[in-house]
């Protein structure tokens, strides 16, 4: 556990080792059932939680997941009335959006599923729990073909500590980041790759002449 400075409230960070390995990462399906499992311990009326995924592939999978698995907290006597789930991602439908933006009502559960947009200054309200699993999909060059292609990449430092700003500005909250304290150690970069710096700009350069 510690205190995380600069924020208006305390930030708990909380980080849930998953094996030592360092490779490229992916989302498995074992990774999602656990985000599946801490959503479900989390539920509370009033409150919501922000997930991280690197792509709304992903996204749609979690979503179908909690789906079949949020009802069941309207049988615990939790408070909740409705459990919503909410998506925020480049596809996502405007009606998805203009919800995570208003407030949580009091009797609702609020999951909020977001790729990288998520990381915005903007104040989602009700966020008191971010769940991280440190993998961003960027855009990279294709070695042979020399095509942008998109690759997922582990978040660089200076996401994760954005990512984990969503929550604690109104009241505290909680972080948990799902990859070994190693990766955060020595894995992670300082500072991510900006598209001008990794994307293939030969068909821009194209069209220009």
């Amino acid at each position: 556990l510690a205190r995380v400075p600069g924020l208006s409230a305390d930030v708990v960070e909380q980080s849930r080792v998953l094996g030592q390995d360092t490779k490229p990462p992916t989302v498995s399906d074992a990774l999602l059932n656990i985000i599946v499992h801490l959503c479900l311990a989390l539920a509370a009326p009033g409150v919501a939680v922000l997930v991280f995924l690197p792509g709304s592939s992903e996204i749609d999978e979690l979503c179908e997941l909690l789906q079949c698995a949020l009802p069941v907290l309207q049988e615990k006597s939790l408070g909740v009335e409705e459990a919503v789930i909410c998506c925020l991602h480049g596809f996502a439908m405007a009606a998805q959006t203009e919800r995570i933006f208003s407030d949580v009502p009091a009797q609702e559960f609020r999951v909020v599923l977001s790729t990288n947009i998520g990381e915005s200054s903007l104040t989602l309200p009700g966020i008191r729990y971010v769940i991280d699993c440190g993998i961003s999909r960027q855009s990279g060059v294709a070695t042979l073909s020399g095509s942008t292609v998109l690759v997922d990449e582990w978040c660089s430092l200076d996401s994760c500590i954005q990512r984990r700003g969503r929550t604690g500005r109104l009241f505290p909250g909680s972080c948990f980041f799902l990859f070994p304290r190693s990766v955060w150690d020595s894995v992670l970069p300082d500072h991510g790759n900006d598209f001008a710096t990794v994307a293939s700009v030969g068909h821009a350069y194209l069209r220009a002449t």
